[in-house]
This record gives structure tokens, sequence and C-alpha cells, in this order.
């Protein structure tokens, strides 16, 4: 039999929460640099992951990234590479998230919307992949800045219906309010596009509840502050999550890199599964935590002690949670139908 780390590698995957910018490889962050500075890629100076002990770190790795993704023609470089390397490591349904911004006299907001989901489409049918994009609205740049996300990205659905499926609400947790973009969420889910929100990243009981029951996101991020022992007012997170059965994207290695959990073992994912509660596996940003989809099955598997027969489930499971249509969903079943029975002899008997 294939080791776990090879089964996980094998393993045809959903990836539900990616961010662009996070997700750029060593490699990428080279690539762009020289792009865009003409110097050879020994003189970017990209931060150690290691060193990283709480969430304000891990944000500030983003700059980085931000910078070099500063135009249309660096952003296709980004959104290219990124695609390919979910693919290379067994992703078949990627969700691609990111926030618009402009750079005066470079690049507009629907240039870089237009860079990306150009891009996206074709890499992804070059690589055999069906990605599609959230636009995010970043909690901390205020109501006027999430509703021009909201235009973009109904803008964007009518060029590319099949690519842009809906917006995400993201940003530092510690910034802006979540609550006053209610109404906003409210607005997008009623104009036909879906949603996935950050939830719980930081102890803020009435924010995540108030999220929660609201009714307006389709997914929720993280949710790392309502699970049972998290802190001040989880209890209460936690039973407004299991209430609206609303699916979490879990992120082991970014919660545990940036200390919003102390460890892999006492993850929420345990409790999660334990009370069988729709749960998918993510990477948040696989450049800036060093890691891969198939690197995330693997900790759960050590972590938790999952079965091979527990991992494909947990696959073949996500399907259902992703924004993709009915037709592509039953097309990715079968794919992990049938790539289950081509490797049954890898499978454990129980």
């Amino acid at each position: 039999m294939w080791t776990t780390a090879k089964f996980c590698a094998q393993l045809p995957k959903i990836e539900l929460h990616a961010h662009l910018n996070g997700s750029l490889s060593r490699d990428t962050l080279k690539r762009l640099h020289i792009m865009k500075e003409g110097n050879s890629a020994d003189d970017i100076d990209i931060p150690d992951i290691t060193k990283m002990t709480n969430l304000e770190e891990c944000f500030k790795i983003f700059g980085l990234a931000h910078s070099l993704t500063s135009s249309p023609e660096a952003l296709r470089v980004a959104t290219s590479d990124v695609v390919r390397e979910f693919a290379e490591d067994g992703v078949v349904h990627l969700e691609l998230r990111t926030t618009p911004r402009a750079v005066e006299s470079i690049m507009s907001h629907e240039q870089y919307v237009e860079a990306v989901l150009e891009e996206a489409t074709r890499e992804g049918a070059a690589q055999g992949i069906g990605v599609k994009v959230l636009l995010s609205v970043d909690r901390s740049q205020g109501e006027a800045a999430a509703q021009r996300v909201l235009t973009l990205a109904l803008a964007a659905r009518r060029r590319w219906p099949e690519a842009l499926v809906g917006i995400d609400l993201s940003g530092n947790p510690r910034s802006g309010c979540a609550r006053a973009l209610l109404p906003l969420l409210r607005d997008a889910r009623a104009r036909g596009l879906r949603v996935a929100a950050h939830c719980a990243e930081v102890e803020n009981e009435a924010e995540a509840v108030a999220l929660m029951e609201a009714g307006v996101a389709d997914r929720l991020g993280h949710c790392t502050f309502a699970a049972p022992g998290a802190g001040a007012g989880a209890e209460a997170a936690w039973a407004a999550l299991r209430a609206t059965r609303l699916p979490v994207e879990a992120c082991l290695s970014s919660n545990v890199r940036c200390g919003t959990v102390p460890s892999y073992a006492s993850h929420h994912f345990g409790a999660l599964r334990r009370h069988n509660h729709p749960v998918a596996l993510c990477t948040d940003d696989k450049g800036v935590f060093a890691t891969t989809l198939s690197n995330e099955y693997y900790l759960a598997a050590e972590h938790f002690s999952l079965s091979t027969e527990e991992l494909w489930k947990l696959s073949f499971e996500s399907v259902e949670y992703t924004f993709a249509s009915e037709e592509e969903k039953q097309q990715i079943r079968n794919t992990l139908l049938e790539w289950k029975k081509a490797n049954l002899a890898q499978f454990e008997l129980h």
C-alpha cells in the first residue's frame, strides 16, 4: 500500500479557501520580483514563516505579495502559477478569492478583476481543473469599498458567468465591523452571488453569532473561536454554528502558524468531525504557510487518525460545499468515484 503521504498526494482534492496573493509560492514571488525590479531573485527578502507567532505577523507578509502583483501582467503570472500548482497537487476543483486593487496610472479595479478571471479560466482549462473566483470584501476598508466590490462582482459575472461565483468577507478580523456589512452580503445573495465569510478568527462572540444567524453566508472560514474550549463566548458561537449547519473551511497550518490554535492535535477540526458538522480542509495561504492541500490532508490523517477511507470521504463530501453548478458537482463526484475504484488496493478495510 501507499504511504499516507502518497495517498494524500494522489487523492483528487477540493480547495475551497485559497487567497490568491497568499498562495504565491517562493518561486513565483522571485519571478514577479525580477519582472518588477529587473534584479536577481537573490535580492528579494521573503519572510521566514517559522518565525511567525501571531495573526498580525501573518497579515504583514501579504504586503510583499501585494507589492509584486501591482500590474495586470504580474497578476496574470501569479494567477497562472497558482492554478497550475494546485493542479499539480491533485486539486480538481479550486475556488480562489482575491480583493480587487487599483494602482494609480497602472491598473484599475476592473483591470485587476479581468486579469485574474481571464487567466484563471485559461489556465484552468489548460490544466483540466475547475476554477471559480470570489471577489473579496476587505472588512477593514469600510462600506463604500465593499459596495464597489459587489458592483465589480456583478459586472464580472455578466462576462464570466461560470467562473465568477460570489464574494468573500475577509480582511484583518480586528479591523472594521462585519455586522455593518451584513446588508451588503444579504444583497449579494439576493442577486444570486454565493457568499463565503471569514468568521470567529478572533474572540468576538457577538459578531460571530450575528454573522451566523443573519443567513447571509453559504460557507464560513476558520471559525476558530466558535469551538468548544476556545475561550470566552465560544460556547455560544459553537451552538450557533451547529444550529446553522454551515460548512466550515478548516485551515490547519494557517491557524497553528498564526497562533490562533495551540497545536494541530487541538484544532477544532476534530470537534467538527466528532459532531458530524460539514467541514472541508483548505490551505488558506499555501505560499505564506509553505503548505499544500495534500499536506493539510496528511496533517489531518496524522493528528486525527484518519483512515484512507475517511480521507477520501472528506474530499468527496467537500464537493457538496463547492460553489460549482450541480452538473459540475456530479462530474467531480464521478472523478472521485472512478479514482477510488481504480485504487481500491489503497483503501483500508474495516
